[in-house]
């Protein structure tokens, strides 16, 4: 028990001195201290939005919905898949729905 209180404490007064230090630095250097983050934030806004959202307008496939796909149809037919169906090429989504899950990578990818 005394062990866990020690170690809270160290916890405490770590996160203590490194919120002192940031709070210094923002006093001290301002804009120039902040920029480095706000430059990182949105250039990994621009790589998530670049790796998650793959535009394939004219294909309109998704790895994960035609898994989900085919495992439902396994489950349904109690184990028979037709060879048409292990196709991924020959998968194609709606356009609705392919725009709905490339908003929803986008948006999964920037968080």
């Amino acid at each position: 028990m005394l062990l866990l209180i020690i170690i809270a404490l160290v916890i405490v007064f770590v996160g203590i001195s490194q919120s002192v230090q940031l709070m210094l630095n923002f006093w001290e250097f301002g804009d120039l201290f902040v920029r480095p983050f706000y430059y990182s934030l949105v250039g990994g806004l621009i790589l998530s939005f670049i790796a998650f959202f793959r535009l394939d307008f004219i294909g309109r496939r998704s790895l994960t919905f035609w898994i989900l796909n085919l495992v439902l149809k396994f489950y349904r037919r109690a184990g028979y898949i037709e060879i048409r169906d292990i196709d991924f090429s020959a998968y194609r989504m709606g356009v609705g729905r392919f725009l709905a899950w490339q908003l929803t990578k986008t948006i999964i990818g920037s968080l």
